[in-house]
């Protein structure tokens, strides 16, 4: 989610084809504790609400759910 995506042109064709790995979870984890921090100090009003905290929770899965689709082959270019 947080890499960027590079696509080449093989054997002249005029298809990309795609030249990135499938993400370990560790990393996709990584990267979604990260959206989540961002949302959580993004809605933070300086006091601790659990709608922050909901919120926070929310972005966390949303970004897991989003890369576990993409890179375990559930959307397909």
């Amino acid at each position: 989610m947080l890499d960027f995506h590079i696509f080449s042109i093989g054997n002249n064709n005029t298809t990309p084809t795609k030249t990135t790995e499938e993400k370990p979870i560790k990393d996709m984890l990584l990267d979604s504790l990260i959206v989540g921090g961002i949302v959580f100090f993004s809605t933070w009003n300086g006091t601790l609400d659990i709608n922050n905290l909901l919120n926070a929770l929310k972005g966390f899965g949303i970004a897991f759910l989003t890369q576990l689709a993409y890179y375990r082959g559930v959307k397909k270019l």
